[in-house]
C-alpha cells in the first residue's frame, strides 16, 4: 500500500513497502545466505572505521545520490537503487544514474500500490535495473521519474531498458539475522565495512521530522523502505546507530528525482539500534556487498 504523507514544506511523498507472507519469508531464508560471523568485525575495528562521526563525511559524499520518489510507492526500488549506486561507487565503477521506476514497474504487480523487499532483490539479482538514460541506434531516451507501469514506456525503449538492466545487477545480497544480539554486530560490521543495508521502518505522522537528528519510527509492520548507508559509532550495547538515506529528497540533481521538497538533514537521519531492528520481524533486511557491470565488483569473491 502506498500511504502518502506531507513533508514540512507541503511536498507530498509516498511510501509503499508491503509485508511479505510467511511463505515468502521462508523461501527467502532458503535462497539467501545470512550475513554471518565470517564477516563480523571486532568492536575495536568497528570503532576505528566509524569514529569521529565518519558518517557525516559520507553524507556529504553521498548527498548526490539522494533520491526523491515523489508520490509514487516505489520506496523499495528507490532504496535498492540507492544501494547499488553506493556499492558501484565504492567499487570504482563508472557513475551511472539508475532508474528506480524501471525496477518498480517490474515488481509492483501492475499498480502503484508498493512492493515487497524480497521481490526487489530477487529482481536486482536476476534481471538488474536499467540506467535512466538509454541509447539505441543513435537515439536516446530518458526513463521518466514518475512512471510505474511498463505500458507508460514505449515498447521499443522498454526492450532496450530490459537489456541494459542485465549489466547492472547485484553480485549477492545477504539477509540480516533476526535475533537482536546477532543483528547488532551484523549491522555494525556491515556498515563499518561500508556495505549498505536496505531495511524497513514504519512511517507515522511524526516521521516527517527528526527529533534531535533521529528518525521517529512509529509502531507498525514497516510501510517504508530505505537505505542505511553508514553509521555513527556510539559504543555500549548499541555499538552503532545506523544512518538512514531516505528517498524523499532533496535531490540535488533532477536525474535522481524532483529537486523540490526534502526530508531530515539533507535527506539523512539516524536510528537507534532498537528502532532500526523494530521491523525486522516482518521483513527481510538486506546487506549489499557487490555489483556487476562488465567486470567483477564482488569484494567477497
Amino acid at each position: 500500500m502506498n500511504e502518502q504523507f506531507t513533508l514540512p514544506d507541503g511536498t507530498i511523498v509516498g511510501t509503499g513497502n508491503i509485508e511479505p507472507t510467511e511463505e515468502q519469508l521462508l523461501l527467502c531464508k532458503s535462497d539467501y545466505r545470512v550475513f554471518g560471523e565470517d564477516y563480523y568485525l571486532d568492536k575495536s575495528d568497528i570503532e576505528k572505521l566509524l569514529k569521529g562521526d565518519r558518517y557525516k563525511e559520507l553524507r556529504k559524499q553521498r548527498a548526490k545520490f539522494v533520491i526523491n520518489q515523489g508520490r509514487l510507492g516505489k520506496c523499495n526500488a528507490s532504496a535498492a537503487v540507492a544501494g547499488l549506486h553506493q556499492i558501484r561507487e565504492s567499487a570504482g565503477l563508472p557513475t551511472k544514474v539508475l532508474s528506480d521506476c524501471h525496477l518498480y514497474m517490474k515488481i509492483n504487480r501492475g499498480s502503484d500500490s508498493g512492493s515487497i523487499l524480497i521481490d526487489g532483490f530477487n529482481e536486482l539479482k536476476k534481471a538488474g535495473v536499467s540506467t535512466r538514460r538509454i541509447e539505441f541506434a543513435g537515439k536516446s531516451y530518458l526513463i521518466p521519474d514518475n512512471v510505474h507501469l511498463k505500458r507508460q514506456i514505449p515498447r521499443e525503449w522498454l526492450d532496450v531498458a530490459n537489456k541494459t538492466a542485465l549489466e547492472y545487477k547485484t553480485f549477492e545480497a545477504f539477509t540480516l539475522p533476526d535475533d537482536y544480539a546477532t543483528f547488532k554486530i551484523a549491522v555494525a560490521s556491515a556498515l563499518a565495512r561500508d556495505y549498505p543495508i536496505v531495511f524497513a521502518w514504519h512511517v507515522g505522522a511524526n516521521g516527517m521530522r527528526l527529533s534531535n537528528g533521529y528518525v521517529n519510527n512509529a509502531r507498525g509492520v514497516g510501510n517504508h523502505a530505505n537505505l542505511a548507508h553508514s553509521a555513527k559509532w556510539v559504543g555500549g550495547e548499541d555499538l552503532v546507530h545506523p544512518d538512514d538515506q531516505n528517498s524523499w529528497g532533496p535531490s540535488v540533481d533532477p536525474m535522481y528525482g524532483p529537486t523540490s521538497g526534502g526530508w531530515g538533514e539533507g535527506g539523512f537521519g539516524l536510528f537507534t539500534m532498537e528502532s532500526f531492528f523494530r521491523c525486522r520481524r516482518n521483513h527481510m533486511f538486506w546487506v549489499l556487498v557487490g555489483a556487476t557491470q562488465e567486470k567483477s565488483a564482488n569484494p567477497l569473491a
